[in-house]
């Protein structure tokens, strides 16, 4: 295990530690530029303008301005788990259509007598297509998180929640990485509005893989989220390490990317059938991407598996430089390598005790 406190004191450190920290990309074929399936992927994964920049930033206000007409939740079933915590399930709907969206389901500690308010975490899952009572952070080597705090789980569009003996099903079609953060937002308004015993001064979100990004851009985009743990996360949807996934859904290869086929559906098939612009294809990438606005993270922890084949580890040693380049003396910021594979992570019991620090510092007091 390696861990990476990010501060100003380790500018060498990080360098010397690894010097794989920064990979060069792949050499151009002859010729110049890199064209796959008639898209021009040098062009692609340019550095974003400032103006790109600023159109991101634009479309996320207004996003954000516009939430609580776009969304209404209502509760679903209600109970209780084995521990003895209530557990309450929501329906996010569109306002409009009445449709459900998605679904997110809240644990509340035991004691239900108690008034007290706790810190609430947001957690974002893996990008598989179901959630289950088990993605809640049971287990004891979280700590505090445990049983000292809510817990908000989301599930995203077109998946399904398993909970309280039932399925909850959504047929709203998947925007993975994007619409996705808008739900997670949206969640936590509701969850704040309905559910006794939250904290809205007292908030942190947490994911895994596909949540992680989320998590990631969730902390960006609303200032309540006071600190981020990244498990894994696809921290960057246009630069190198994104690069050669983006080449297989060109082509229309397998890939155990996580949401790889909402990517292929809603960026890269129209992309190359020319139904989606150059441009209107590269602020969709930098509007799911995390690294770009790193100035803006909260606390935060990464933590990524040095034999992740799913999401590279390299997303996580670019953002963790980015990060201590940009903000030397900024919030925290920990980033944790740990010798796992992307499925195992979630079970390594020291990422598990890393993960409840984090929030112990960060979020148990004001």
């Amino acid at each position: 295990m390696r861990v990476f406190s990010l501060s100003v004191l380790l500018v060498v450190t990080l360098a010397a530690c690894d010097s794989s920290l920064t990979e060069p990309p792949p050499p151009l074929p002859p010729g110049g530029d890199e064209i796959v399936e008639g898209v021009n992927l040098t062009r692609l994964f340019a550095t974003p303008s400032a103006e790109e920049h600023d159109a991101v930033r634009a479309e996320w206000a207004t996003r954000d301005a516009n939430r609580s007409g776009r969304y209404r939740y209502t509760i679903e079933a209600t109970g209780m788990d084995s521990d003895g915590a209530a557990l309450t399930v929501l329906a996010g709907r569109d306002a409009a259509t009445k449709a459900v969206l998605h679904y997110g389901l809240v644990r509340v500690p035991g004691h239900a007598g108690e008034v007290f308010s706790l810190p609430t975490l947001l957690l974002c899952p893996e990008g598989l297509a179901t959630a289950t009572e088990s993605d809640l952070l049971r287990d004891a080597s979280y700590g505090f998180v445990r049983d000292g705090s809510v817990q908000v789980l989301m599930t995203y569009r077109g998946g399904t929640l398993s909970a309280l003996g039932q399925t909850f099903a959504s047929a709203a079609e998947p925007d993975a990485y994007d619409r996705d953060v808008d739900d997670a937002l949206a969640l936590i308004d509701a969850v704040l509005a309905q559910i006794s015993r939250t904290d809205a001064n007292r908030m942190g979100a947490y994911g895994f893989g596909r949540g992680g990004a989320v998590a990631l851009v969730a902390g960006i985009r609303d200032e309540r989220i006071r600190a981020v743990a990244d498990l894994a996360g696809p921290s960057d949807f246009l630069s190198e390490p994104f690069r050669d996934e983006a080449r297989k859904l060109l082509r229309g290869q397998n890939s155990a990317f996580p949401a790889d086929a909402s990517l292929a559906e809603q960026l890269f098939i129209p992309l190359r059938e020319g139904t989606l612009t150059f441009e209107a294809a590269r602020i969709a990438l930098l509007r799911r991407s995390a690294r770009p606005f790193a100035l803006d993270l909260p606390a935060n922890l990464i933590v990524h598996g040095t034999s992740d084949f799913t999401v590279p580890i390299t997303f996580s040693r670019l953002l963790a430089q980015t990060i201590l380049g940009l903000r030397p003396d900024g919030a925290p910021s920990v980033f944790l390598e740990v010798d796992a594979s992307h499925t195992d992570l979630l079970t390594l019991s020291e990422a598990q005790q890393a993960v409840g620090a984090f929030f112990d510092a960060e979020i148990r007091t004001l």
